[in-house]
């Protein structure tokens, strides 16, 4: 493939609106910092989107819809991107230092593979993956005393459950739960 490749800036990302274009779009819901450009400098659809356009991916079930696509779950994906971000910098600035000799005391932004927690070095922002480190579209992201939830259909979340496992008291922060991209605003609990 020839063409070059344009890393997306921080003032990239907070500009995006439910009408932007559909390959930034999916590299904010990917958390991806690069989108691929052809000679002529213009986006590549066809690379940039194949595997998400089925109308079963869930990335297609967040935006196909764009009149349905909140304020609210841009502005909880934008968060989620920065977080995303600030972990992948640490983790290239430890293994720099690893490759440069140096020694870390401890390394606080490290992946626990076996919780499917990633973490900043400050520890005030987590994302818990609810099913693999690689899925971006079914998630808990807590930052900035927010606690948002990003689900998809099948999603069986059992609040008390992930309180216990992770030590979270979900009273304590301002909560958002969607489902691909609908904000879901209150019901009864079922038992």
């Amino acid at each position: 493939m020839s063409g070059a490749s344009k890393l997306l800036t921080h003032q990239d990302i907070e500009s995006l609106d439910k009408d932007s274009d559909i390959i930034y779009l999916k590299a904010l819901y990917q958390c991806e910092n690069i989108v691929y450009l052809d000679d002529d400098d213009n986006l590549l659809h066809q690379h940039n989107t194949d595997e998400f356009s089925t109308y079963q991916s869930s990335f297609y079930l967040s935006f196909c819809d764009r009149e349905k696509i909140s304020d609210k779950y841009l502005e909880a994906r934008k968060a989620l991107y920065k977080t995303y971000q600030e972990i992948k910098r640490e983790k290239s600035q430890d293994l720099l230092s690893f490759l440069n000799g140096e020694q870390k005391k401890e390394n606080k932004s490290r992946i626990h593979k076996d919780e499917k927690i990633i973490k900043t070095s400050d520890q005030q922002s987590l994302i818990i993956f609810l099913n693999t480190l690689d899925s971006l579209s079914n998630l808990i992201h807590i930052h900035s005393n927010q606690c948002d939830i990003f689900t998809k259909n099948g999603t069986l979340l059992d609040i008390e459950d992930l309180q216990k496992q992770y030590g979270l008291n979900f009273s304590s922060y301002q909560t958002h739960l969607f489902l691909y991209s609908t904000l879901l605003c209150g019901d009864t609990e079922t038992s």
